[in-house]
């Protein structure tokens, strides 16, 4: 089964407990992201939430691969406020972004690639010819 290096990091944040998706339910700006589904992760204000959030390849094309810093988390609002210059465009209902909350995007994948450099990818296997050839119309 082939996974793309999305799911990937996406399992691989769900593993360590720091993975959060979110589409945005509000329109926000370049250094703001309103999502109101977000208080189940954080119902209270967190004044230096230091997450990664990352553009998935659904979002509008200037926001694709970027990733940036989280600075706050205001409950009362549901506004996650990045640190200046944010994200390209602005921030709207369309696409998913990824919350990192310890390590980046980018970091995740480093990690993946290097562990996929580590394997061996010359997988040896026994193989054993046991059959028989004869010859036609021989006892």
């Amino acid at each position: 089964m082939a996974y793309t290096t999305q799911a990937l990091v996406q399992e691989f944040g769900d593993r360590l407990g720091e993975f959060v998706l979110t589409t945005p339910t509000g329109s926000g700006s370049t250094t703001s992201l309103v999502d109101s589904k977000l208080q189940q992760y954080f119902p209270r204000d967190v004044d230096q939430i230091n997450c990664w959030v990352y553009g998935r390849s659904d979002v509008p094309a200037s926001n694709r691969g970027a990733e940036r810093r989280g600075k706050t988390w205001v409950a009362s609002n549901t506004t996650l406020t990045l640190y200046s210059p944010g994200f390209p465009a602005t921030i709207t209902t369309t696409g998913t972004y990824e919350i990192h909350l310890r390590t980046s995007h980018a970091e995740k994948l480093r990690a993946i690639n290097a562990a996929i450099h580590e394997l061996d990818l010359a997988w040896y296997r026994d193989l054993v010819n046991e059959s028989i050839t004869t010859v036609a119309k021989q006892w």
